[in-house]
């Protein structure tokens, strides 16, 4: 049972203590009953009044505007406006090739120049094919995205409207617009490297994670078919 309480007193507590509370001083055994008999202080009551009320700090006075951050420069641009702006860039002194049956041959004669299979892109509707050799910069266009599926290995691939790499011998990097389907997922592949012994092509992603396929996948015309096409037409030969 609670016992009789003290008449009102001034509040003993501070008012910068109360301020931060948000919440009438706890003075006494019994918060309820001490509440009814003994409210806060005026001081109080009119800071916190003065606080529910207060402007947000846009609406101040004697306080300078917030500053907007300005926007980040050069603008982020979607991966197509990339890859294009990529191509006008390394466009001069480059060797620029267009024309369907000429871009497909080209694209051939420039993997076989970097040591990698010449079937690595089989792209056979190409409109322009680019090389700048300076900058180890090399560039596809065609009409649209194809997907192509190489049976040796089982793999589909896609191809986007713009395909674009840096390349060095036995190596393409900073790869744009080519994807390979894994399952039921479309993974971006960012590099394609020949592996030393020269026998594996190893696909990579961005995030570091590779998978390597021989090389004969990759070959429109592999060594052993070669070689057993030669031998056909020895027979062949030797029999006429």
């Amino acid at each position: 049972m609670i016992s009789a309480l003290p008449s009102p007193s001034p509040c003993p507590c501070k008012h910068d203590s109360q301020l931060k509370r948000e919440s009438v001083p706890f003075c006494s055994p019994s918060y309820s009953a001490y509440k009814t008999r003994h409210p806060p202080c005026p001081i109080f009551v009119a800071r916190i009044q003065a606080r529910q009320t207060k402007q947000p700090k846009s609406a101040r006075k004697n306080e300078p505007p917030i500053k907007k951050k300005p926007p980040l420069l050069p603008p982020f641009l979607p991966a197509g406006e990339m890859s294009s702006q990529l191509i006008e860039d390394h466009r001069s002194g480059a060797d620029v090739h267009s024309g369907r049956d000429l871009c497909l041959l080209k694209s051939r004669e420039f993997m076989v120049e970097l040591g990698l299979p010449d079937g690595l892109l089989p792209l056979p509707s190409l409109d322009e094919v680019g090389y700048n050799r300076s900058t180890g910069f090399v560039w596809l266009r065609q009409a649209a995205g194809v997907t192509h599926t190489f049976n040796t290995i089982g793999k589909q691939v896609w191809y986007d409207k713009e395909v674009t790499a840096f390349v060095e011998p036995g190596r393409m990097h900073s790869l744009t617009g080519v994807k390979s389907k894994e399952l039921l997922i479309w993974v971006t592949i960012s590099e394609i490297v020949v592996s030393p012994s020269g026998s594996k092509v190893v696909f990579r992603t961005p995030a570091g994670l590779g998978r390597a396929f021989p090389v004969a996948a990759f070959q429109l015309n592999p060594p052993a078919a070669a070689a057993a096409e030669g031998e056909n037409k020895e027979e062949g030969a030797a029999a006429n």
